[in-house]
């Protein structure tokens, strides 16, 4: 699955209409510099071959260098990894909380329970992004 996401994702990078080259050098870089930084990227290579050498790289803990932040990636991660985990955490609590309360309300009978369960599988049922704007 991961394999074929990662294939997936890279397919889409090279059909977008977004030149990383330049966007990392800016929309007035010359040519030779545009060839130049694409020749050391391997960006002129067939996207077979780039996807094989990602993969490689991938594989041995290289996923290369961010357009955006000049970093390497997994670096990024690092930086990234313990709000992400943080936020998960957070996430799983609420969750607990909740199934604590639906499971204690419809067990003991509260008055409001299926008031309560109405909510949480509607809730559970909305779209992400949904609830992310309610957020």
């Amino acid at each position: 699955i991961l394999i074929a996401l990662t294939g997936v994702m890279f397919v889409l990078q090279h059909v977008s209409p977004l030149d990383p080259v330049k966007a990392q050098l800016g929309a007035q870089a010359s040519a030779q510099a545009v060839a130049a930084r694409r020749e050391e990227l391997g960006l002129n290579q067939p996207v077979l071959v780039q996807f094989w050498h990602y993969l490689t790289n991938a594989v041995t803990g290289d996923l290369g260098t961010s357009y955006r932040t000049r970093h390497p990636v997994l670096s990024d991660l690092g930086s990234f990894l313990p709000a992400t985990l943080e936020l998960a955490m957070f996430g799983i609590a609420i969750a607990l909380v909740l199934a604590a309360l639906l499971a204690f309300s419809t067990t003991l009978k509260w008055p409001g329970a299926q008031v309560l369960r109405a909510v949480l599988f509607t809730g559970a049922a909305a779209p992400m992004f949904l609830l992310g704007i309610l957020g």
